[in-house]
């Protein structure tokens, strides 16, 4: 378990079940094309919609102010049945949204992206909460999801983000382009966004409702302890990633057999880009999983290397047992053992260079 820091709680062990599987909408998602709503029309909707999810997921998901129960297929597997958790101040919040000269409206949520969606689950996703608005044929929409952690929001911030990093503090953290804003603040992602291209005034209206949902939320967040370890030197700045679980380890470390890191028994990973220009222009990505105990941590590294080996020849056979490196395709691929801890290194040109970046971890 993590302690409130976000730190690993000492000697403790780890047995997380399977994550609660909650169909998450996808803030990207083009809407339909709606009748204009007049300017003039009366505020009667609730902004606090229900969320609508396609048959093609089996999910059914209630009202944002009750419980439901979920059952959901994501990745070809069904995962158990599952209660949404309410977050009253969050659903408060949204229900309160107001912009004026506005109209409220209720859009269809649609999920387009099963894999999206599986790493929302990896992450501990609890519920969703969204407010629309519509003036003529512009379009605002707002969207906040609520995390059982603050590392599993800010894994979703990196997933869903849209833009750049801002020079406005917003959150713990935010980014935005010409029609949206996205935040990380503590156990909360937030997504505004508006269907106008080069329109000041949806702008103006993203940026209102993007700054009364994040002073809002009071609590912050740390920088997850996992993103704390990998090294800074050399690091691409923006690379940074979490993952959680299987789906979302393949998504930023594209490596073979990464289900057999039993990511189910670690606090989770952290990635990031690595760039060289001296002794060896290299460009790598590291991901350094950390689990619960040393043991834990050598099942998994034994596991891994009895499954990665079946494919790939380890170029340095005996030279260690708690070191490997294979050679995958055009690149070397490196995976340790450090204490709880494993080291995974892929993208190097140079059979070297792994050992390089290693060295930079403490």
């Amino acid at each position: 378990m993590w302690a409130q820091s976000g730190s690993p709680v000492p000697g403790a062990t780890v047995s997380t079940p399977a994550p609660a599987s909650v169909s998450v909408p996808d803030p990207a998602a083009a809407m339909p094309v709606a009748s204009p709503v007049p300017d003039d029309a009366a505020l009667t909707i609730n902004p606090a919609h229900p969320l609508t999810v396609p048959a093609t997921t089996a999910a059914t998901v209630a009202h944002p102010q009750a419980s439901s129960a979920v059952s959901t297929s994501a990745a070809g597997t069904t995962a158990p049945t599952a209660s949404l958790v309410e977050v009253p101040e969050v659903a408060a919040l949204v229900r309160s949204l107001k912009l004026e000269g506005w109209q409220l409206v209720t859009i269809p949520k649609t999920d387009g992206d099963p894999e999206r969606t599986a790493m929302l689950n990896e992450f501990g996703c609890k519920n969703t909460y969204t407010a629309a608005f519509q003036r003529g044929q512009r379009r605002i929409v707002a969207m906040v999801y609520c995390f059982g952690s603050s590392q599993g929001a800010y894994g979703a911030y990196n997933l869903l983000r849209r833009g750049s990093s801002t020079v406005i503090a917003r959150g713990d953290a935010s980014s935005e382009d010409d029609q949206s804003v996205s935040i990380w603040k503590d156990k909360c992602f937030i997504s505004v966004f508006g269907t106008s291209e080069d329109d000041d005034e949806s702008k103006e209206a993203v940026n209102k409702i993007a700054n009364l949902i994040s002073k809002g939320i009071a609590s912050h967040g740390e920088l997850p302890q996992i993103i704390m370890r990998l090294p800074t030197l050399d690091r691409v700045r923006g690379t940074e990633k979490v993952a959680m679980g299987p789906v979302s380890a393949r998504r930023f470390f594209p490596a073979p057999s990464l289900a057999a890191l039993s990511f189910a028994n670690s606090y989770g990973a952290g990635i990031a880009d690595y760039a060289f220009q001296a002794p060896l222009r290299e460009r790598m990505k590291l991901m350094i999983v950390d689990y619960s105990n040393s043991m834990s941590a050598q099942r998994a590294y034994e596991d891994y290397i009895a499954a990665i080996e079946e494919q790939h020849p380890n170029v340095l056979p005996g030279e260690s047992t708690q070191r490997t490196i294979f050679k995958a395709a055009n690149s070397y691929m490196m995976c340790e053992l450090r204490s709880q801890r494993i080291l995974m290194i892929s993208g190097a040109r140079k059979k070297n260079a792994p050992l390089i970046l290693s060295r930079q971890i403490l």
